[in-house]
């Protein structure tokens, strides 16, 4: 089914003119459920990535982090996506 608004009446509902911030909702399943306002990405290897997910600045503490980890280094197979 699509949507009778258009984009641009989407976007304009989505606006917190308060916060000058879109509000972005995710569709169910979230990884990070806390709020946060940095991510700090690291490679400790050629086929991991970690993304560590902050609140209050890169500095701020630790509020998830998520690791991706791909067959090789080539990226090209994705593995699994770990929220700890």
């Amino acid at each position: 089914m699509s949507s009778l608004l258009s984009q641009q009446q989407i976007l304009q509902g989505s606006y917190d003119e308060v916060n000058q911030a879109l509000q972005v909702e995710g569709i169910g399943g979230a990884l990070i459920t806390k709020p946060f306002d940095a991510i700090v990405a690291t490679y400790p290897t050629s086929s991991v990535e970690v993304y560590t997910y902050h609140d209050g600045g890169v500095t701020g503490p630790v509020v998830g982090i998520i690791t991706v980890t791909y067959s090789d280094s080539t990226k090209a197979t994705l593995l699994t996506v770990v929220r700890t």
